[in-house]
């Protein structure tokens, strides 16, 4: 019992010497030096700084040059921090209480002395988009990732540390959101046809105005800058008003800042991608294929160089048609796709337009003579199947118009479903008094 009351009051004192040794170094940082120092070595600068404060000083022998510097009296730790942006150098107090001062390097003596280990949470992207993002930063080297937990693990003094945390801070932020509304129009019976070109893009590109202009076409917004764009739409407009143009779909795609949205309005058909023949042969195979129009798109709101918002933004459209049927029935599928990267502004209307030809099907007929066609052996005579084939033109038009939604706006289509909610929410019933209930059973 003697004996384990002696090893718990070493261990105690060894415990209470390790904390007032810490606490004495914490406190001679506060200790006045004098800093007067003149193109001196590096080596006898903090071998001075440790005289004059009576502690213990380390630093890495890779530490060079000579100081000038001249501060008069101050604190140790004023002067350290001095010392440090000159010779671009960390220092910190070793768990014994010892100043060590270490450059930013990984590998040396005293770095791990004086360095902390931080986690930072990426809230907003991930933590590639961060390292991306931060690719010439100098401490990325104390940094690694860890993609489970999207966080970045950072071994570094606390001056790194925290240069790191704001720097990261500063590329974590939300992402915005970016509305491309897009309207697929059949202008096959439009008479101008000046917009009917292949797959071809008008934008605003050769801007005349500062700001984009808008003109309504239905429900619909449609924004220009140019005078091109602008004969186009009033052209699609008038067309409208005249019954010439059809509008196929107006679908939205919402998606976050250099992120991929896609659309897909296409019918699919299941066809036979291996037929077997024989008594052991394995059954038929099958695959769909698909007709319709398709588009994927990848907007980036970027600012320009006149402070307003553009968006640079990839369109991807794809439009096919069944043109025929080939053998065993297989549709054939006529297929135009373009891939481009447009600038425009924010809320400008981005107009395709493509022409299929011979969007063509067959169309059979059997002519049969009554009775004589159903005897048996001689039926076939009186039987006679005919084919033609239907053609026609069809001109497709794409109007795409990308907008960055601002945090907290309010859309209208929201508010105006908002405000029918409101509209048909029942009165609220006032519950009665008793008195107000017995008069009126009381009357006849």
């Amino acid at each position: 019992m003697l004996k384990r009351s002696r090893t718990l009051t070493f261990v105690l004192a060894i415990f209470l010497i390790a904390v007032a040794s810490v606490a004495s170094a914490e406190g001679v940082m506060d200790t006045k030096v004098l800093i007067n120092y003149q193109d001196k070595p590096f080596a006898e600068v903090m071998t001075d700084l440790a005289t004059q404060a009576k502690t213990l000083v380390k630093f890495d022998p890779a530490i060079s040059g000579s100081i000038t510097l001249n501060l008069g009296e101050t604190t140790l730790s004023k002067a350290l921090n001095q010392i440090a942006v000159i010779t671009e150098t960390y220092w910190g107090l070793t768990p014994d209480g010892v100043i060590a001062v270490s450059p930013p390097n990984p590998k040396g003596p005293y770095f791990k002395d004086i360095s902390e280990v931080k986690i930072i949470k990426i809230n907003h992207i991930t933590v590639d988009e961060v390292i991306k993002a931060l690719a010439d930063h100098p401490y990325l080297g104390f940094t690694k990732p860890v993609q489970t937990t999207n966080t970045l693990c950072v071994i570094a003094p606390p001056a790194i540390i925290a240069r790191l945390e704001a720097d990261v801070r500063r590329v974590d932020v939300p992402k915005k959101m970016i509305k491309t509304k897009v309207a697929v129009l059949d202008t096959s019976r439009v008479k101008n046809k000046e917009f009917n070109i292949d797959l071809e893009y008008t934008t605003g590109l050769e801007s005349t105005e500062p700001t984009v202009r808008t003109i309504q076409l239905a429900d619909m917004v449609l924004g220009y800058t140019s005078i091109g764009a602008k004969k186009t739409l009033m052209s699609l407009k008038n067309s409208y008003s005249q019954d010439e143009l059809k509008i196929m779909a107006q679908p939205e795609l919402v998606a976050r800042d250099n992120e991929e949205a896609n659309l897909s309005n296409v019918k699919r058909y299941t066809v036979p991608s291996a037929i077997y023949w024989g008594v052991t042969a394995p059954p038929a195979q099958f695959k769909e294929i698909e007709a319709g129009i398709k588009l994927k798109v990848r907007p980036r709101a970027i600012v320009g160089e006149d402070g307003e918002d553009w968006i640079l933004i990839t369109i991807e459209p794809s439009i096919s048609e069944v043109v025929g049927t080939g053998p065993y029935g297989v549709p054939v599928v006529n297929l135009r796709e373009i891939s481009s990267t447009l600038l425009v502004r924010n809320g400008e209307t981005i107009i395709a337009a493509t022409s299929i030809s011979d969007l063509g099907y067959d169309i059979r007929t059997i002519t049969k003579v009554p009775i004589l066609s159903e005897i048996p052996l001689i039926g076939k005579l009186f039987t006679f199947p005919s084919k033609r084939r239907e053609v026609r033109n069809q001109t497709i038009t794409i109007l795409i118009t990308p907008t960055i939604l601002v945090a907290g706006e309010k859309e209208p289509e929201v508010e105006k479903a908002k405000g029918i909610i409101e509209e048909r929410k029942p009165e609220p019933v006032m519950p009665k008094k008793d008195g107000e209930e017995k008069k009126e059973t009381q009357k006849p």
